[in-house]
């Protein structure tokens, strides 16, 4: 058990890391527009995995019969990977498919560079709750 719970903290350092190596959108040309929304995309899959491992893990706690402070962590830090992945992660990719397009039409185009700030100041928001979660 303790080493699924070192592997857990091993993803999620990984998750951090694939986070902050993300976050530089540079002038935004259409290749790292798309290189990015690939990225974000790769991170919110493999959180939703992470997720999934945790969910086997919460059941092979509850298959025998284990309680107490450890799994009320493992459950609290699935509560907030799926938040991640289902909703901010999500938004992230949208906005950054967002400037994608408005690139296209306009490479300068303001649009495009508010959704990048909003882009950027989510990942921010990720990154920081994924700190979080490692200090739990």
């Amino acid at each position: 058990m303790l080493m699924k719970l070192q592997s857990i903290h091993h993803i999620l350092v990984t998750l951090i890391l694939s986070m902050l190596l993300a976050n530089s959108f540079g002038a935004f040309p259409q290749n790292s527009l798309l290189n990015q929304e690939r990225k974000q995309q790769r991170i919110k899959d493999s959180t939703q995995r992470t997720g999934e491992q945790l969910d086997s893990l919460i059941d092979e706690f509850n298959r025998n019969g284990l309680a107490g402070s450890d799994l009320e962590v493992i459950k609290a830090i699935r509560m907030v990977l799926g938040n991640l992945s289902k909703e901010q992660m999500k938004e992230i990719v949208g906005l950054l498919n967002g400037a994608r397009e408005d690139t296209l039409k306009d490479a300068n185009s303001p649009a495009a560079s508010a959704k990048i700030l909003t882009a950027f100041a989510g990942q921010k928001g990720v990154i920081v709750q994924l700190r979080r979660i490692l200090l739990e």
